[in-house]
């Protein structure tokens, strides 16, 4: 089973590598720092095989976040996210996702708080289907949108807006 931890400095250049996302987790592990988030990643042995975050603070965290942001925490406010889940694709389905929400989950409860939420797309099958196994439920204000700049397959930059839900969870 994966070990799921804090990051730390002497992680980064691994998990750079490993998930090929730029200067992500050198941006994260400082929010961390900051006390703005918890910055968690599982590892089997010393493969990093999944990422995500428990986000606390009220603002939100990149540029593309401010779209859904006034929406989320209108209805949210003080309740910490689960952001930037992602489990590497060939070691999916073997509860690593789980292990990373119950992790995050853990340290919502031992930082006081009483609630957890997370956004998911609501056509994304499999999550959802995680997320509901392990106690969430859709909120009852609607799906919102995303907005971000991102690269195309055809390797473009460009500006994509998503769909999404949140789903809460009591502690």
């Amino acid at each position: 089973m994966a070990l799921v931890r804090p990051v730390t400095a002497a992680d980064l250049a691994v998990l750079e590598s490993a998930f090929g996302i730029g200067e992500y987790f050198v941006r994260r592990s400082a929010d961390a720092a900051a006390g703005r988030c918890v910055l968690l990643a599982a590892w089997e042995g010393p493969v990093p095989v999944a990422h995500g975050y428990l986000w606390e603070d009220s603002e939100p965290e990149s540029p593309q976040h401010v779209t859904a942001v006034e929406t989320v925490r209108k209805h949210l406010a003080g309740v910490p996210l689960i952001q930037g889940l992602h489990v590497a694709a060939d070691r999916r389905r073997r509860g690593i996702g789980r292990a990373m929400v119950t992790a995050m989950e853990r340290s919502a409860r031992e930082r006081g708080h009483d609630r957890i939420a997370l956004g998911v797309d609501p056509d994304h099958a499999p999550a959802v289907g995680l997320y509901r196994g392990l106690g969430y439920r859709d909120w009852a204000h609607g799906t919102f949108e995303v907005t971000y700049r991102g690269v195309s397959e055809d390797g473009r930059e460009q500006w994509f807006t998503e769909p999404g839900v949140m789903m809460v969870k009591r502690l």
